[in-house]
């Protein structure tokens, strides 16, 4: 089995734009319209599976999650770590399938149940929950949790060459309720941008760490790290568009750059390179 897998989602057509069938899934595999010969299609089958929000309708963010991430959140309760990307051009829907909006929970919101779902079901046990959340605009990296807009953390490696975030602020939760307060409250403070072809843009990448501890028995006890999952809301590749503002092309520039690294890294650990 791969060790990452690769979902493709559809999403509807937007109210100023024209339905065709320039794209559809078939079974597990992305079917595209060929330009240069409309009788042909081009189909693409490098998927573990495929959705389309287009024609099922907003149920398919709660089929992606259950069918896709649900089995595997008790493995945060095993000392795993889970990591959900989302990638694609900018408009393509990133934000919507991890954020969700009102009576349509994203990943983000899914992931958050599930995890208190699956600590309810063990009352012997206590949980504690932490969340993170960082964005890298740029070449920076800031802590959204942080009380002044912009502000800036370190990436490093510690002696065992894994990576870790410096002085990240750190917060607890224990209900629904807890965390998207906290949530929201942090999103306001994320670089977006009007584009061409969305009017609120993310113009970074946004990284969600949910953490997952134990409190053992005895009262002076301190709770041990089990696992996490990271939830990616990457910031869309794009083209340079004519009248770009210089920050946009800085933008585009380094979102670009990040998302070629990425594909590279994806690509290595599939192979065991």
């Amino acid at each position: 089995m791969s060790k990452v897998r690769i979902i493709a989602k559809i999403r509807p057509f937007l109210a100023n734009e024209q339905p065709d069938d320039g794209v559809r899934v078939e079974e597990s595999a992305l079917s595209l319209a060929n330009p240069r010969n409309p009788s042909q299609r081009i189909v693409y089958r490098d998927f573990a599976a495929c959705y389309d929000e287009s024609s099922t309708g907003p149920e398919s963010q709660r089929d992606l999650f259950n069918e896709e991430l649900g089995q595997w959140i008790g493995e945060c309760f095993n000392g795993k770590t889970l990591a959900v990307m989302c990638y694609g051009v900018t408009s393509s829907g990133k934000t919507y399938t991890m954020q969700g909006c009102r009576g349509n929970s994203g990943i983000v919101a899914s992931s958050v149940e599930a995890l208190l779902s699956w600590a309810a079901g063990m009352p012997q046990r206590r949980f504690e929950f932490t969340l993170e959340y960082v964005e890298v605009y740029c070449n920076d990296c800031r802590d959204l949790l942080a009380s002044s807009q912009g502000s800036k953390v370190a990436i490093q490696s510690d002696k065992n060459n894994r990576t870790k975030i410096s002085k990240q602020e750190t917060e607890r939760f224990s209900t629904y309720d807890e965390f998207e307060r906290k949530f929201k409250d942090a999103n306001k403070r994320r670089a977006t941008a009007a584009t061409a072809l969305n009017r609120s843009s993310s113009r970074s990448h946004a990284i969600l760490t949910i953490g997952v501890f134990e409190q053992p028995q005895g009262e002076s006890a301190l709770p041990y790290a089990l696992g996490k999952i990271q939830l990616v809301d990457l910031a869309g590749s794009e083209k340079f568009e004519p009248g770009s503002s210089s920050v946009q092309i800085q933008e585009a520039k380094f979102i670009n750059i990040s998302l070629s690294a990425l594909s590279r890294v994806i690509t290595a650990l599939n192979t065991d390179s």
